[in-house]
C-alpha cells in the first residue's frame, strides 16, 4: 500500500512497527505523525511533481499541472481520432473534421469507425464494410471491399493491417493492393474478440487488444510482412467482477509504452508487458479512441460520451509513418 501511494504521487512516510494489531505502536508514534502531517502548515497542499519509484513514477507520464479538458463542442457520436502530419487531430462523428474550433481544417464527408493517416498524407478509414482512403481534397478511394474492419494500422511503407472480429482474424493489404489473412484464430486460441490494433513505433511488433479478456496480444512482423509468434502478452487490470477489460483503442509513445483504453481507465503498459499506471477516463464510459497529437505530440486526446477530451502529458507520441528506434526494455 505504501509503495502504491508513493507511486501515485502522495506524500508518504511509512514507519514499521512490531506490535501486531495492538495500539501500542500507533500511540507511540502519534506525536511524531502529527508533527509530520502539519509540518508545513499553513502552506497549501499541492500535487506532487515527481519523486522516486522502483520502476516508474506516475508523474513520469502525467503532467501534474494538467488534467482532462473538453475540446470544442459535443459531438453526436464521436467514434474515432487520427493525427495528421502537422499534429492536427481529426475526429469522426457524422463527418471527419478537426477538433480545434479555432483552426479551419478540411472536412471528409464520412463517418468511419476507425481511421489513421498514412505516409502519403491520405486518411485511411474503416467505413461501411470497406476500407477507404481520402485525399486532401476529400476524394474517396476504395482500398478494400467486403471487409468488416474494427481497427486498422498503416505502416511507413503504406501497408494496412486490420482486425476482423467477426471472423476472428487479422488481415493485411499489401503495397500492391492484394489482401491476405495473416492470422486466423483457431477454436483453441484463448481469444474472445479482437478490437484495437497498433504497430509498435519501430514496426517490429503488432499489438492487438481483446476486449473480452485481460490481454493485449503481440505478434512479430515476419520478413514477408505476415505475423508470427503471436501470444497473449500485455496483462491488463480488470474489474473485480469480470475478466473482461473492455480493451479497445490503443496508442503508443516514443519509448514503447502502450496506452490501452479500458473500463478501468487508460492503462499504460511497458515493453515487457506490465501495467505501470492507469490514467482515469475523462468521463463515464470507455474511450472509443485515443491518440497523441497537438504541438510536439505531447497531448493525449480521447473520445468518450460524444465529446473529445485532451490532457497534456510528459510523454511524446509517435507518427505511424515515422518509425523510431526504441530504448532497450528494462526488466
Amino acid at each position: 500500500i505504501a509503495a502504491a501511494l508513493e507511486y501515485a504521487g502522495y506524500d508518504v512516510k511509512f514507519v514499521v512497527g512490531t506490535e501486531g494489531h495492538s495500539g501500542r505502536h500507533g500511540a507511540s508514534i502519534l506525536p511524531e505523525a502529527l508533527r509530520w502531517v502539519w509540518r508545513e502548515y499553513p502552506k497549501p497542499i499541492v500535487a506532487s511533481k515527481g519523486g522516486p519509484g522502483s520502476r516508474h513514477y506516475i508523474t513520469d507520464f502525467l503532467d501534474p499541472e494538467s488534467d482532462w479538458q473538453p475540446v470544442g463542442e459535443m459531438h453526436g457520436a464521436a467514434s474515432a481520432l487520427a493525427v495528421a502530419k502537422d499534429g492536427a487531430v481529426y475526429v469522426a462523428d457524422s463527418t471527419v473534421h478537426g477538433v480545434d474550433p479555432e483552426t479551419k481544417t478540411p472536412v471528409f464527408k464520412a463517418s468511419p469507425g476507425a481511421m489513421m493517416f498514412g505516409p502519403d498524407g491520405r486518411l485511411y478509414a474503416a467505413l461501411r464494410n470497406r476500407i477507404v482512403s481520402f485525399g486532401p481534397d476529400g476524394a474517396e478511394k476504395t482500398v478494400a471491399a467486403n471487409v468488416n474492419a474494427a481497427d486498422l494500422g498503416v505502416t511507413s511503407k503504406g501497408r494496412i493491417y486490420f482486425t476482423e472480429p467477426a471472423a476472428r482474424r487479422i488481415s493485411l493489404i499489401d503495397t500492391d493492393g492484394r489482401k491476405r489473412v495473416v492470422f486466423q484464430a483457431s477454436p483453441d486460441d484463448d481469444i474472445v474478440s479482437f478490437s484495437g490494433l497498433r504497430l509498435s513505433p519501430d514496426e517490429h511488433l503488432l499489438d492487438v487488444s481483446d476486449k473480452g479478456s485481460r490481454w493485449v496480444w503481440s505478434f512479430e512482423i515476419a520478413p514477408d510482412n505476415g505475423l508470427r509468434y503471436g501470444m497473449a502478452f500485455h496483462h491488463l487490470e480488470a474489474p473485480d467482477d469480470s475478466s473482461a477489460t473492455g480493451a479497445g483503442a490503443m496508442t503508443l509513445d516514443n519509448t514503447g509504452h502502450l496506452y490501452v483504453a479500458t473500463k478501468l481507465g487508460i492503462q499504460i503498459s511497458d515493453q515487457p508487458g506490465r501495467v505501470v499506471g492507469i490514467i482515469r477516463n475523462p468521463a463515464s464510459g470507455t474511450p472509443s479512441s485515443i491518440v497523441f497529437g497537438g504541438p510536439g505530440l505531447q497531448t493525449l486526446y480521447a473520445t468518450v460520451g460524444g465529446r473529445v477530451y485532451a490532457r497534456r502529458m510528459r510523454r511524446t507520441g509517435v507518427y505511424p509513418w515515422q518509425p523510431v528506434k526504441l530504448p532497450r526494455p528494462q526488466l
